[in-house]
Formats: structure tokens, C-alpha cells, sequence
């Protein structure tokens, strides 16, 4: 037999402290689960509902449950305190103004039990007996038409609260500050921000250029929204959504040996025993070689050249006989025109996935939100 919080787990009633879930009991199980319920309080925001051949909503159960068990004044500044109140004075405004729960109930579009234990509810956390019970109804006693007069003031400011809250989260931000990595950078941002759908936004656009962990770390600090990375990890406190799939070519110049290949290949022996040059670390280039090689059973020389941007490692194999790894974006003209020679590197498995990313807590500004869907959208799929 399972025990109560079992049979809570089972139900699926999971009410966060940081927002109001609908939770469902199994309807042969619902008093165990009120138990349960007792049990984790913490966790209980009285919004329940109740399904089966029941008439009575589970969640008027719970609500005279937690009264019962003074659950809310162990916690009386909390947010079950605050929906409690703003839900009771809702429902005693309007009883106020038409006259009576039922027709409360009707206004507010919900039941009167529903509207009754509402009423319950904020007598109990403001110890004060806002209405009188009798056979002929329920009417409000002289401080409940004094607390409803005060209430209208509350529930005005809260929807004041709310129309506010809503403003600026849909207000046009002064800037929103990009971070990308050197390929996204100079190969794939220029494209984006150029574009007509971008252009005729108000919003001021700052891109700011790193390396993938620099990139990371501006976004974790908040010195920039929206992040894009090339590298295989994840910082701590970052989510990620993958916008597409790229791989790094291995190159060298024409007049290199392994050039003059018919198979334009060699062996992963000969690729690290060449002079290689390749980005500093906290690159994502430099990452996704230094895994790939991992994964095929290797591991780089100790000590390699590095330079820190596309451009120079360019130079550097233009005049030297050196090989380097480049993202293929950052290539695929160079070959197509035969300033650079790809060679192929059997065993060694160089793709890799671009990324967005951006801080795990927190909610977005609106302007950020729609700069990162324009962005997806304009991504190809991995």
C-alpha cells in the first residue's frame, strides 16, 4: 500500500512555491493525498481540482483542510498567504456589490462553494468575521462591508500591478547585447543583423565578440542577453538551443605536400605530427579538435602555436608549410577558389553544433525573445 505522500506523488500534485499548477488526485485516493498535503505544506497553494463522481471541487477540500490545520499561518507572508487574501477580497468585493455569494459567484464566473471558501479562507488569515451564516443566505456583517470597501483599492492596484508588470515586460529595450564567438561573429551575425526584419526594429543591437568561453561568461555575468557559441560545452547556469550544425575542415595551402595528394588526405598519425597551429584555448574550435581528437583514442601535441583569430591563422599557413583546423563557414570560399586545399583526416570526426544560449533563470525581455526566434528561424535545423 502506498503511504500519503505516495499517493500525492502518484496524483501528479505538484504545486511550485513560484507559480500556481492545476493539481489532479486520483478520486479514490483524494484523502490520503489531503494528508499528504498536510504533510508539505510548503508546497500547497490551495489550488487543486478534483476529478471523478464528486460534485464538490477537491479544491474547497483543501482550502477548509488548510484552515483546519492553520497551515497558512505558519507561513503568513508567503504566496500562499497573498493568493488567499487577493482571492478572498475578490470574492468579498463582489458579494458586496451584488448582494450575495451566489451572485458573487455568478459575476466572478466560478461556484459558490468556490466563492464560500474563498470567503473562509480570508476570514481565517485575517481573523475577522466578514460574513453572517444563516438559513436564508449568507450576507457580510458590518466589517466585511468594511474590509470590501477597502479591498476594491487593493484589487485595483493589483490589476494596476499586473498591467505594469506586463508593459515592461513587452517595452522596447534601450540595447540588447549580443555575444558570439569569431565564426558566428564574422560569418553568420553580419547576416542577421543586416536583415530587413532587423533593420526595421527599434531595438539597439551591441554585439560583442569573444571566444566561446568568453562568450559564456559574459552571458552568466549578464553583461550580455543572448549568447553564440561553437564549442561542445555548457557553463553552468546556461541553457542552450542548437541553431545548426557545422563541421571544421583541416586545410593547407596549395603548394602544401599533402596538396599535391590525389586524395587530398592523410593519416591522423601525420595530422599530429605536423606543425599544427590552432586557436588559444576557450576557443570552441580548438575544443571540438582537441575532443575529436580525445574521441579517436589520441590526444594533441603539448605544445602548439595558437592564434586568435580566423584571419591570422590564415596568414600562418599561407606562408608556411603549417595546417590548421578552421570551421568550413570560415573556408568554404577560400577552397572554392583554390587559395586553400581541404584535406581529408579519416578517424577524426570534426563536426559540431552552433549554439544560443542564455541564462537559466531569469525571463527574457520581450525584445530579447523576439531577436532569439528571428534568429532560430533564420538557422538551418541540425
Amino acid at each position: 500500500m502506498l503511504d500519503a505522500p505516495a499517493h500525492l506523488r502518484r496524483a501528479g500534485a505538484c504545486v511550485r512555491a513560484s507559480q500556481v499548477d492545476i493539481a489532479l488526485f486520483h478520486s479514490a485516493q483524494w484523502r490520503a493525498a489531503l494528508r499528504a498535503v498536510a504533510g508539505h505544506h510548503e508546497l500547497t497553494l490551495g489550488t487543486v481540482t478534483k476529478f471523478g463522481n464528486r460534485a464538490k471541487n477537491l479544491r474547497d477540500h483543501v482550502a477548509g483542510f488548510t484552515q483546519h490545520h492553520d497551515i497558512a499561518e505558519q507561513h503568513p507572508f508567503g504566496l500562499h498567504h497573498f493568493l488567499v487574501v487577493q482571492r478572498g477580497l475578490t470574492h468579498n468585493a463582489a458579494c458586496d456589490l451584488h448582494g450575495s455569494i451566489s451572485a458573487a459567484a455568478r459575476a466572478l464566473g466560478i461556484s459558490q462553494p468556490t466563492a464560500s471558501a474563498g470567503l473562509k479562507a480570508l476570514e481565517r488569515q485575517l481573523r475577522l468575521t466578514l460574513v453572517t451564516r444563516s438559513a436564508r443566505g449568507t450576507t457580510l456583517t458590518d466589517v466585511g462591508r468594511t474590509v470590501a470597501s477597502w479591498a476594491r483599492d487593493v484589487i485595483d492596484a493589483s490589476s494596476t500591478f499586473e498591467r505594469g508588470i506586463t508593459a515592461l515586460q513587452h517595452a522596447p529595450c534601450a540595447r540588447v547585447r549580443l555575444a558570439a564567438s569569431l565564426t558566428v561573429a564574422e560569418y553568420l551575425a553580419p547576416r542577421w543583423l543586416s536583415h530587413p526584419e532587423m533593420a526595421a526594429s527599434e531595438t539597439d543591437v551591441e554585439l560583442l565578440v569573444r571566444n566561446s568561453s568568453g562568450v559564456m561568461d559574459l552571458v552568466t555575468r549578464g553583461d550580455a542577453d543572448l549568447g553564440f557559441i561553437e564549442g561542445p560545452h555548457l557553463a553552468a547556469g546556461l541553457r542552450a538551443a542548437v541553431l545548426m550544425t557545422d563541421t571544421l575542415a583541416i586545410v593547407v595551402r596549395p603548394e602544401h605536400p599533402w596538396a599535391k595528394r590525389s586524395a587530398h588526405a592523410a593519416s591522423l598519425a601525420e595530422f599530429l605530427a605536423a606543425p599544427l597551429v590552432i586557436r588559444e584555448a576557450g576557443s570552441g574550435t580548438r575544443d571540438t579538435l582537441e575532443d575529436a581528437v580525445a574521441a579517436a583514442g589520441h590526444a594533441m601535441p603539448a605544445h602548439v602555436p595558437h592564434l586568435g583569430s580566423t584571419s591570422a591563422l590564415k596568414l600562418a599557413i599561407d606562408v608556411a608549410e603549417s595546417v590548421t583546423a578552421l570551421s568550413a563557414l570560415a573556408v568554404r570560399d577560400d577552397i572554392a577558389r583554390g587559395a586553400l586545399v581541404e584535406i581529408d583526416v579519416p578517424g577524426l570526426d570534426l563536426s559540431r553544433q552552433l549554439r544560443m544560449v542564455w541564462r537559466e533563470q531569469g525571463e527574457m525581455a520581450a525584445p530579447v525573445r523576439a531577436i532569439a526566434a528571428f534568429v532560430r528561424r533564420q538557422s538551418t535545423p541540425a
